[in-house]
């Protein structure tokens, strides 16, 4: 029996809390190295992606160093979700 294949969508929102360091790490030699964040809202923007799926701090790129309990979210509404059968 072949698979079924499905294309879904997700609005989520929540709440992210981390310590200042966390964000203010990211000048202009971390993005030589990692990746090319300019402003606050792309740094929690990137943070809140990898967080609100379960991915650890210390486990990003650029952050290995830090502690978990540095940014975390705190909270996540799912706000809207929707699911179509694919051909």
């Amino acid at each position: 029996m072949a698979k079924r294949r499905y294309a879904f969508s997700v609005v989520v929102e929540g709440v992210l809390e981390c310590d200042p360091e966390v964000v203010d790490r990211v000048d202009d030699e971390w993005r030589k190295t990692f990746y090319h964040l300019m402003t606050e809202e792309q740094v929690v923007e990137m943070l809140a992606f990898n967080l609100v799926q379960e991915r650890a701090l210390s486990s990003l790129d650029g952050w290995g160093d830090c502690e978990n309990s540095q940014a975390q979210v705190q909270s996540v509404d799912f706000m809207d979700w929707d699911v179509k059968r694919l051909p």
